[in-house]
């Protein structure tokens, strides 16, 4: 429930100025200050990468950012700081985790569920030969 206040500045601040039903998020300062962080860690990304800066990129940058930016300004109060959110996230993301166990191709399985046409010996003999041939053409 909100209290009553009788202050207008507050009040305007509060209430939401935009088309009915549409609701769009208030511009933040922090927002703004995120955008100005994020925005040329980005273009620096893009530049070590040789990612060329087409149009295309670029508003793909730029549409990337703003969404980061908004993000983090949602994310963060001041309850939660933006230097506490991203050592959350740095915490999360160095955490040990228990080793899972998954199957991986390798060619020692690979191996033993498919044999080459011949057997071994055929199929390493005529990779010798080829060698050979390689060498001497």
């Amino acid at each position: 429930m909100r209290l009553p206040d009788d202050d207008e500045v507050y009040e305007v601040d509060q209430t939401y100025l935009g088309p009915p039903g549409r609701y769009i998020a208030a511009m933040r300062h922090k927002a703004i200050f995120a955008w100005l962080v994020i925005a040329p860690l980005v273009l620096v990304l893009l530049q070590r990468l040789a990612i060329p800066m087409t149009l295309l990129t670029g508003g793909l940058a730029f549409i990337f950012t703003l969404w980061a930016a908004m993000k983090v300004a949602d994310h963060t109060n001041e309850e939660v700081p933006v230097a506490a959110a991203a050592r959350s996230l740095w915490n999360e993301l160095t955490a040990r985790r228990p080793p899972r166990n998954l199957h991986s191709a390798t060619g020692v399985r690979l191996g033993r569920a498919i044999r080459p046409r011949g057997g071994w010996k055929r199929y390493l003999r005529r990779a010798h030969q080829q060698k050979e041939a390689a060498r001497v053409g």
